[in-house]
């Protein structure tokens, strides 16, 4: 997309404007470029009638999980592949977002969060739905790990493949979009879920701060 170009010509104007400085050339070549205009992103997101279908859809599937997570705790994909079973306390209900997996030059690799906003504890008290995912879970790597043993690959992943590999962010993107598809479900991307969950708490009232605080952002300005 023409933001993506933008975003691309920035990080290349900056490093060859440090290299002028520098003397290692005469002139940053970037500064000749006209960068393509910048376009208004737009975003698909479902309500809340919309999101129960899908979930009901999705029930029993190892997408389930993926799903509900954004949907109702606002995660973004890269915290979903991160998120490990030492950050889940099972007896409070409480998730700890600290970890993120991601891609970096076509390898996945575990990292911090985007930023110490992001850092944060989401409760799913009262959520059953969710509770019961969670559980449903719990029980699978534990029987898993059993069945398997040493074969088992055990990251501590709460998401994960059967056999406990991580689950990279792309994977799931293209994995959703092809059963919305099979499904006939309105567009909307693993990162919408999370538009979804944003918008859905601002339909019941939940304060902006609150919302701002539960999707990891830094400024009520970005949410």
């Amino acid at each position: 997309s023409s933001n993506t170009v933008r975003k691309h010509l920035g990080v290349l104007h900056n490093a060859l404007e440090q290299a002028r400085r520098q003397d290692l050339i005469s002139r940053n070549e970037a500064g000749q470029v006209t960068p393509p205009a910048s376009t208004r992103p737009d975003h698909h997101f479902y309500d809340s009638h919309t999101m129960g279908l899908l979930f009901e859809a999705l029930s029993g599937t190892s997408l389930e999980p993926v799903v509900k997570l954004a949907g109702y705790l606002g995660l973004r994909r890269s915290e979903i592949c991160g998120l490990k079973w030492d950050n889940v306390d099972r007896e409070r209900k409480i998730i700890t977002i600290i970890e993120t997996r991601t891609a970096v030059n076509g390898r996945a690799v575990d990292k911090g969060t985007k930023n110490r906003s992001s850092i944060r504890r989401l409760g799913y008290q009262g959520i059953q739905d969710l509770d019961n995912v969670i559980e449903r879970l719990w029980a699978k790597r534990l029987s898993e790990m059993a069945a398997l043993g040493d074969a088992y690959a055990d990251g501590d992943y709460v998401v994960c493949h059967d056999g406990g590999l991580p689950y990279q962010a792309d994977y799931l993107t293209n994995r959703l979009q092809r059963v919305m598809r099979d499904l006939n479900m309105p567009y909307v991307t693993l990162h919408g879920l999370r538009h979804s969950f944003a918008s859905i708490a601002n339909s019941r009232n939940v304060p902006i701060f609150g919302i701002s605080k539960a999707l990891g952002h830094s400024t009520t300005s970005i949410t």
